[in-house]
């Protein structure tokens, strides 16, 4: 490329050199037409003035014809020196031109010769950018199946710590509710839609501990299975549960027995819009039932909300925080998801907003739960 770069730049000089000889014989041609323009006008006016002295005498007639004939032939001679002059600059041109044209034709081989060595290294070069892209393409396709194993790798490790740390959870639960005083059957079948073992024995400290009075329970299921066992061994608390399953309640009522200190709150679901969520499930009549109740632990593992990514179970936002006691706790289940995210955030929000102080807490174990407490419960932040 620079040799093309090159040779067209030397061709321009040429050209240019070549413009400037033609421009000089052009103007010096100009020249010559100019003299001759001039002679002929000369030779005109001489004939003029012959023409109008046929009048004097011929002798004086004859004399100035002999001097306009001397200067037509010395005219005529000036006019053959500057013909002569014109052809030895023609040839001098055709000379040029000739010496130029055969400069350009042996560029044009050199130029042929250099193109004919690019091409082929260019044809080089593509060959082994071809064999280079193949082989990127295969060093893609191992790194693609890499980063496949280390995801799935990292997803069986994340699976196998989260079961891990399930089974401990378990074993720490089974050691803090082995003498229990009111948590006689243990029987529970925790995983999957239900709790697991880190919300059975965070709920079961904040039960032991707190001995909250008023507790509101969203979701029929394993932890009512441990909270009505304590409403029934502590006098006057009222524990109430929201399902909409009315199936489920017929089934779990018959095979453990409930007492008159555990209500179930039958409300079906419904979708509402929730900010710029246009369908939230939602308990229907949520807020016209609870508004002016007053609870001390609430414990929020419905309704269904695997299909919610933004907001899950946002019920109890609709009576905070005027559903709060002084003293309170609130515990929600399945913290690992999405939705359930935004509704904390909304709900730690809320708590900002009313100034009202709190702890909080992640336990994970093959679930999440997320627990809030007032200040004077901080302890329930560090178990």
């Amino acid at each position: 490329r620079q040799g093309l770069e090159s040779l067209s730049g030397h061709f321009d000089s040429l050209r240019e050199e070549q413009g400037r000889r033609i421009d000089s014989v052009v103007s010096q041609l100009s020249e010559h037409r100019q003299q001759l323009s001039s002679l002929a006008d000369a030779q005109r006016q001489g004939v003029d003035a012959l023409s109008s002295q046929f009048e004097l005498t011929g002798k004086e007639q004859i004399l100035r014809m002999v001097t306009l004939a001397a200067q037509l032939g010395e005219n005529h001679q000036q006019l053959s020196s500057l013909t002569e002059q014109l052809g030895k600059v023609e040839a001098a041109q055709h000379q040029n031109l000739d010496a130029l044209s055969s400069h350009f034709d042996s560029a044009d081989e050199e130029q042929g010769r250099r193109v004919e060595t690019l091409a082929l290294q260019f044809a080089e070069y593509r060959h082994q950018l071809s064999g280079l892209v193949e082989q990127l393409g295969k060093v893609e396709s191992i790194q693609n199946e890499l980063k496949r194993l280390s995801s799935s790798i990292s997803a069986n490790l994340n699976r196998t710590q989260s079961f891990a740390s399930e089974s401990i959870w378990a074993q720490i639960f089974r050691d803090a509710t082995y003498k229990s005083s009111w948590l006689k059957d243990k029987t529970f079948y925790p995983g999957r839609w239900a709790i697991g073992y880190p919300a059975m024995y965070v709920l079961y400290r904040v039960l032991n501990e707190a001995k909250p009075k008023a507790i509101l329970e969203l979701g029929l299921g394993q932890s009512t299975r441990m909270i009505a066992q304590y409403a029934s061994n502590m006098p006057g608390v009222e524990h109430t549960v929201v399902e909409n399953n009315q199936s489920w309640i017929d089934f779990f009522s018959a095979d453990f027995p409930l007492s008159a200190s555990t209500k179930i709150q039958k409300l079906d679901w419904v979708f509402k819009p929730y900010k710029e969520v246009e369908k939230m499930r939602v308990f229907d009549g949520f807020k016209e039932t609870f508004s002016g109740k007053r609870f001390d632990l609430i414990f929020i593992d419905a309704p269904l909300g695997g299909d919610m990514k933004v907001y899950s179970r946002v019920d109890v936002l609709s009576i905070l925080p005027d559903c709060l006691e002084k003293d309170f706790v609130i515990i929600l289940d399945d913290y690992n998801r999405s939705g359930e995210k935004g509704t904390i955030r909304d709900v730690l929000a809320c708590l900002d907003a009313n100034k009202i102080a709190y702890k909080t807490q992640v336990y994970a174990g093959e679930k999440t739960v997320y627990l809030i407490c007032s200040a004077s419960y901080g302890w329930f932040a560090s178990m």
